[in-house]
This record gives structure tokens, sequence and C-alpha cells, in this order.
């Protein structure tokens, strides 16, 4: 009788010590996720800060939005106007891409917080070519630690295209660039750990979804 007690104990004790362990791997889990989603809405919010502190040079604006309008005379573009003209008929910025996160305030199921997204996360090919949703000038080529090479394009009236992680980078700052020639190319993200960039639109300072403005796939 004793001994049973005794093991019936063990094993109560044993079950316990397991559902604590159980309990506490748990919490290091849910702390590590929080911890990371926290990471990943600082670094949302500080490429939008660094964008939106680019668009706010106004001179640097104007000189390049003059150069456009110089470009697309010379082609016989129309020099205003037309990025408006194209909601929802833009070109995809890579041929074989698939968006895994959508744009505005994304849930997380499992802490049950919401995670900006200031654009739209598109999943590619490795090495896939980025292009120009739009003909524009190369407004900036910066780099972000998590978000790596960032590529700014303006389309004049106030219209700015953004794509991140991009490697191998083919243009240069100032360049006038048409929507055949390749930006850049796809790296893989520390964000998502896959082949995937963000693909961000911007009135002015404000963002815009990008998923209205591209074609129907």
């Amino acid at each position: 009788m004793i001994e049973k007690k005794e093991l019936e104990t063990d094993r109560l004790k044993e079950k316990k010590n397991n559902k604590q362990k159980f309990i506490k791997n748990i919490e290091k889990e849910s702390s590590l996720l929080k911890n990371k989603i926290n990471t990943k809405k600082t670094l949302i919010l500080e490429m939008q800060k660094q964008i939106q502190n680019l668009i706010s040079d106004k001179e640097a604006a104007k000189r390049l939005e003059e150069k456009l309008a110089k470009e697309r005379s010379q082609k016989n573009k129309s020099t205003s106007g037309n990025f408006a003209k194209m909601k929802g008929k833009l070109n995809w910025p890579t041929n074989t891409g698939s968006v895994i996160e959508k744009f505005g305030m994304q849930t997380n199921s499992e802490l049950n917080t919401q995670i900006p997204n200031i654009g739209i996360e598109i999943k590619a090919k490795k090495n896939s070519p980025i292009y120009p949703v739009l003909d524009g000038s190369i407004y900036s080529i910066t780099y972000n630690r998590e978000y790596g090479n960032i590529i700014m394009i303006a389309h004049g009236d106030g219209y700015y295209t953004v794509y991140t992680n991009i490697n191998n980078i083919s243009v240069n700052q100032n360049d006038y660039i048409e929507t055949d020639r390749s930006i850049g190319e796809v790296s893989k993200s520390k964000i998502t750990n896959q082949y995937s960039f963000n693909f961000q639109i911007y009135k002015n300072k404000e963002n815009l979804n990008p998923e209205t403005w591209l074609k129907k796939k």
C-alpha cells in the first residue's frame, strides 16, 4: 500500500513538473513571438519615416519632376497625370510574384495583436528581375538594416513607388527609367526568410494600397 502510494505520488509530481515545463515553454515562445512582432513594427515605422523624410525634400523632388517632364516630352509622352490615370492598370513589379502579406493592419492570431504593413510583400523566384510599375526617375537608392537596398522612383505629381530588398542594382540615382528596364533582382528577405520584397506606393507622404493600383492577375 505504501509503495503504491509513493508511486502514485511520484507520478503526480512528474505530471506536475511536465505541466510546468510545458507552460514555461509556451510562455517563452509567446515572449519570443511578441518581441519579434514588436521588432517588426519598429522596423516598418523606421522605414516609413526614412521614406517620408526623402519625400520631404521639396527641392530635390521639384528638380526631379522637371527632369522627368523633360524626358517624357522628348519621348512624346504626357508630362503629367500619368500615374493617376493608371489606377488598376499598373504592371506588376515582377513577372513571377504573388502577394504573401497584404497592405494595412495585419492581425497575428496567436497573440491577437496587429502589425502594420505600409505596402505589400511579394514573394518571387530567386533572383527574379524587378521592374518599375511605370516610367519615372530614380529618386533615391538607400539601405535599411533589415529591408536591404531600397529603391524609390518618382513618377510625377507627387507619386512615388518603393521597392525593398533588391540585389544587383542596375540603375543610378536620377536615371530616367521605363517599365522594360530592370532595376535589380529580388534577394532573400531577413523579415520573411523567403525571396520577397516589399512594394509600396505613396501620394506625397500618404501610403496607398498597391493592390488597388496593380492589374488584376
